[in-house]
């Protein structure tokens, strides 16, 4: 029998906040009020005024995702929290990959749909929107930071109102791998 799925690799549950820390202004904590996979996701609140970025980053085991297709879950809550967050731009909210932390990253856009209810974001590692520094070595991957801006510094939103759930990586299947004749019509 052919196999035609895609293989993958959990990156991270996101199930509790080890190892996660969060920026200026952004309080990560686990919340089990909704979560897409596994038993809970990450809260990312905005809990200061101080700046329009807020994120979390987590430094994991170094893994190869050339070539490769990411994906992770966003949950906003409420319209109130989506009016909060500026997607006015594709680039204000987006997810780096970095080699040795986030100084040399590829950064992949959200893009200005994200909508109330469960996100899924999808990221091409090939093709980055765009690269800091002299860009992540696709194959030694270590570093992961989701970030999201508010409309304005004084923008806030609670925890449990943005959520980030379960970071998986899948090497597509190629068409030259599947057995000929293996589908029935």
């Amino acid at each position: 029998d052919a196999d035609i799925g895609e293989t993958n690799i959990l990156v991270d549950a996101m199930d509790d906040t080890t190892g996660w820390a969060g920026s200026t202004d952004a309080t990560v904590a686990t919340s089990t009020t909704a979560f897409h996979e596994g038993v809970g996701s990450l809260s990312l609140a905005k809990t200061g005024t101080t700046v329009t970025a807020c994120s979390m980053q987590k430094t994991i085991d170094a893994l190869d995702a050339d070539n490769k297709i990411m994906y992770l879950w966003v949950y906003i809550a409420d319209a109130t929290t989506l009016t909060s967050i500026d997607v006015s731009a594709a680039a204000n909210n987006h997810v780096k990959l970095g080699t040795s932390g986030v100084t040399n990253y590829n950064q992949y856009n959200m893009g200005t749909g994200l909508a109330v209810g469960w996100n899924l974001i999808r990221m091409d590692v090939a093709t980055p929107d765009t690269t800091g520094g002299s860009g992540a070595d696709e194959t030694l991957i270590d570093t992961v930071a989701v970030v999201f801006k508010s409309d304005a510094s004084g923008d806030s939103w609670a925890a449990n109102k943005l959520l980030i759930d379960h970071l998986r990586i899948f090497t597509p299947r190629s068409p030259s791998s599947m057995k000929m004749g293996s589908f029935n019509g």
